[in-house]
């Protein structure tokens, strides 16, 4: 069980003049601080890249939980991981996912390429949360 932290977002707080030789402080929710950030013996940018790496890490750790969910979990085979992604599909958006059989009174849903294309998305929309979430950590 992964101990819980403060829940995001957390924002970088560039200048704050409650620090002495600060570069920044990362705020929680509410104002909450979360961690300080100093510019002792690194130069200015890197001390700021270190804030928005800070303030990006819940982003990153949903992310990266997220992601995890989509690849094979120890000791799990293809159909074992098929199953899985299937019943996380059909939580997340009420439809079969493509090659499972559609039950004969099953739901509306669409078939054939359109299927293919709702399921590619939302594989692809985990995916990119980590990448959307590295993109936030790097930018300036």
């Amino acid at each position: 069980m992964i101990a819980s932290h403060t829940p995001g977002p957390w924002n970088m707080v560039q200048e704050d003049k409650r620090i002495a030789i600060g570069v920044g402080l990362v705020e929680g929710p509410n104002g909450y601080d979360v961690a300080e950030v100093y510019n002792d013996d690194c130069p200015r940018e890197v001390g700021e890249a270190n804030a928005r790496l800070i303030a990006a890490a819940p982003d990153l750790f949903d992310a990266l939980r997220a992601l995890a969910d989509v690849f094979a979990h120890d000791g799990e085979n293809s159909v074992d991981r098929f199953e899985r992604l299937a019943a996380m599909f059909r939580k997340d958006t009420g439809y079969l996912a493509p090659g499972k059989d559609q039950p004969m009174c099953g739901p509306d849903q669409p078939d054939g390429d359109e299927l293919r294309a709702i399921y590619d998305a939302w594989y692809l929309a985990k995916v990119s949360r980590a990448r959307d979430a590295i993109a936030k950590a790097l930018a300036a």
